[in-house]
């Protein structure tokens, strides 16, 4: 009976040992591949990939926080959405075990943070996993552009010659000015039938001190965040940006760099010139022609070199000089005739 009971137990022990195994040889997890280091506004590439899940349709979440904030956003069906939403059906277990997904940081952050991964099934039964990343705030990559904006690019089919995509900026000296909105405008040529994503910001000792207005989405952001989208179509083409200093920068002036990138192609950095806005008292009032008004109050100057002040309600009225000795004339040919008259009396007498 004893030796019974211990063959029991050593059976007992056995099975809950290959238990144990079996569980953990098919434990769930995740395959995952994506940069230990991105940039705020990169779009970078999540790869998952599920391994020993239950056979099912999983809805996928790429988040991160910044404390209750969502600072990403992920591409599907077409759209950027918050990473607080799923993806629905992301990854279909009896189709195929992993996706591929865009993401992208959409707000200033620097530093250490967690890649945060969802998964939900049919039956809403929620698996997270987190993953460490490093967030910097400036996108530096090796294809950079220079200052003339030229970058290499061959064409669409076998038989297209090699392609120049080229571009430019240009703005009005005296528009930037900072207290105003001012547009920078640009040209590129030679793109491709796709759609581009651009951005344009200037930089005062390595940081960003512009907003752009994204007319899409009726919104000021950040410098350092591209506008997608904003290029469609092929060949050449020629649009404008609306930029202002950002806030806490409004008493900086002078010399700058502003830069312009096409994501994926290059980079253009020139000089820039910020004036300081002038402010002119409500007093004084300027016309079209910035002429000051004169509003009926007439300065002269007397002989005595001291100004008066000539006042009137009614029109001023000027008058030439042979205006006046036109009108002043019969008077000075009566006082004549007179004279002549009393002269010739006086004679007679």
């Amino acid at each position: 009976m004893l030796n019974f009971l211990v063959e029991m137990k050593k059976n007992i022990l056995i099975y809950f040992i290959l238990l144990i195994s079996f569980n953990f040889v098919l434990a769930e997890e995740i395959n995952i591949s994506y940069p230990l280091n991105v940039s705020v506004g990169e779009v970078f590439e999540v790869n998952l990939s599920l391994i020993n899940f239950t056979e099912d349709s999983y809805d996928v979440k790429i988040d991160m926080l910044n404390g209750g904030s969502h600072i990403i956003q992920r591409y599907w069906e077409e759209e950027w959405k918050s990473g607080n939403y799923y993806m629905s059906e992301a990854i279909n277990i009896s189709n195929i075990s992993s996706g591929n997904f865009k993401v992208n940081i959409t707000e200033d952050y620097s530093g250490n943070n967690s890649l945060i991964i969802k998964l939900r099934d049919s039956d809403n039964n929620i698996d997270s996993f987190e993953y460490p990343i490093n967030i910097s705030l400036t996108y530096n990559d090796s294809d950079s552009g220079n200052s003339s904006g030229n970058e290499s690019n061959s064409g669409g089919d076998d038989n297209s010659e090699e392609l120049i995509i080229s571009y430019n900026i240009s703005w009005k000296s005296k528009d930037i000015v900072n207290g105003d909105r001012f547009y920078v405008n640009f040209e590129v040529f030679n793109l491709k039938n796709k759609s581009y994503d651009i951005k344009m910001w200037i930089e005062n000792e390595n940081k960003v001190i512009t907003d752009r207005y994204d007319k899409k989405n009726k919104e000021w952001k950040s410098g350092t965040y591209y506008i997608n989208g904003f290029i469609n179509g092929s060949g050449n083409v020629s649009s404008k940006i609306k930029l202002r200093i950002r806030e806490g920068y409004e008493d900086f002036n002078g010399s700058t760099k502003i830069y312009f990138r096409i994501r994926d192609i290059g980079e253009i950095i020139n000089n820039i010139t910020i004036k300081k806005k002038i402010i002119i008292p409500d007093s004084i009032k300027i016309d079209e022609d910035n002429k000051t008004k004169i509003t009926g109050n007439v300065v002269k100057k007397s002989k005595t070199g001291v100004s008066e002040s000539i006042k009137s309600d009614e029109n001023i009225i000027y008058e030439s000089n042979s205006e006046m000795v036109r009108k002043y004339s019969v008077y000075i040919f009566s006082c004549l005739s007179l004279l002549l008259t009393v002269l010739v009396l006086w004679r007679k007498i």
